[in-house]
């Protein structure tokens, strides 16, 4: 009689939020629970290092399926046998330093480039407090932290009927339910998308801002659903809700457009710092990239940013460059322009 009972399957896990989690076991946990997880990671570039390497490139494919929370995926392993996810759907929140951000975001783009980089769609770089510091010690909000915590709860019981979703066909035959513009909130995003469809036209095809805004078009009314129903409403998404996904779209746009800056301005930090090495005859008048990276001088220990910058200044004649072939690898000899030296240095 033993033989005869079918093992029963083990209960799923209802999981919230996950910290560290090798990509076969995200799938797991994302097969628990197609209705969405969180992935919160402290130094959030740490995880895209690693999935950076060449055998972890399953695992970074797994995790740009999930940026759209709709598509389904199997995994078959030899050990874990075969896991079906009905739905890859994953956040990612976490934190990183500036420069580590514009080093590793410059590298994906020039050895991946494969839309990762512009999935960090909420990405923001805050200014540091500009006034001096103030001492603030106060007691934390207990009604902020009630409001913030009953939203959550009725969030996570929520479904497609409550919210009053249509659904074009049977839910349990995998048709997906969803929600609509309320009229006043669809004419208004139509004119925003043909703005946005502009200013993305405007942008050169190599430049990777226009990847990035081109996937505001998913996002906005993403935020806009999620403002709805963040704030109670059901049926149609109001035009309140859009409103305020506008604003989050106007406040990301620039934060936006300052980072991706922020890496075409770094070539010409890094140039000047190079410069400021010369005058200051800490640099000989002939020198290689290794000269310059090799000392370990702050803000030039990079040797991609070197080059860059060395390829910017032989581009505006401040260095000439000669390639002399060794018996191994050529090597790059740079020359610095004599009008450098009696120009004044800001």
């Amino acid at each position: 009689m033993l033989r005869q009972l079918e093992e029963p399957e083990p209960p799923r896990q209802i999981r919230y939020i996950t910290n560290d989690a090798t990509p076969e076991k995200l799938g797991e946990l994302c097969r628990d629970n197609p209705d969405g997880l969180l992935v919160h990671r402290d130094e959030l570039l740490t995880m895209f290092t690693e999935l950076d390497q060449e055998e972890k490139a399953s695992g970074r494919g797994f995790l740009m399926t999930g940026w759209g929370g709709l598509d389904g995926y199997t995994v078959d392993r030899i050990i874990r046998g075969t896991i079906r996810i009905e739905a890859v759907n994953v956040s990612l929140f976490g934190t990183t330093q500036p420069n580590r951000l514009l080093n590793y975001m410059r590298s994906s783009l020039k050895s991946h480039d494969d839309g990762l980089v512009q999935r960090l769609q909420l990405l923001v770089w805050p200014d540091p407090p500009s006034s001096a510091f103030i001492n603030n010690d106060r007691g934390r909000n207990e009604a902020a932290r009630y409001a913030a915590l009953s939203c959550y709860e009725r969030l996570a019981g929520l479904n497609a009927e409550m919210v009053e979703a249509e659904c074009d066909a049977d839910h349990t035959n995998g048709a997906i339910p969803y929600l609509r513009f309320a009229p006043a909130a669809q004419a208004q995003f139509d004119a925003w998308r043909v703005k946005l469809e502009g200013d993305v036209a405007e942008l050169d095809t190599t430049d990777p801002l226009r990847g990035h805004f081109s996937k505001y078009r998913g996002l906005a009314p993403r935020l806009a659903l999620v403002c709805h129903l963040a704030s109670g409403g059901v049926g149609p998404v109001s035009l309140d809700a859009w409103v305020m996904a506008e604003l989050w779209i106007m406040y990301l746009k620039g934060h936006a457009r300052r980072i991706y800056s922020a890496m075409e301005t770094d070539s010409t930090d890094t140039a000047m710092k190079i410069v400021h090495k010369i005058k200051t005859e800490k640099l000989e008048g002939t020198f290689t990239a290794r000269d310059i990276y090799k000392p370990g001088w702050s803000g030039l220990k990079d040797p991609e940013r070197v080059k860059s910058a060395l390829a910017l200044l032989s581009d505006y004649d401040w260095l000439s460059a000669e390639r002399i072939m060794t018996g191994g690898q050529p090597k790059m000899i740079y020359t610095v322009n004599p009008k450098v030296l009696n120009k004044t240095l800001h």
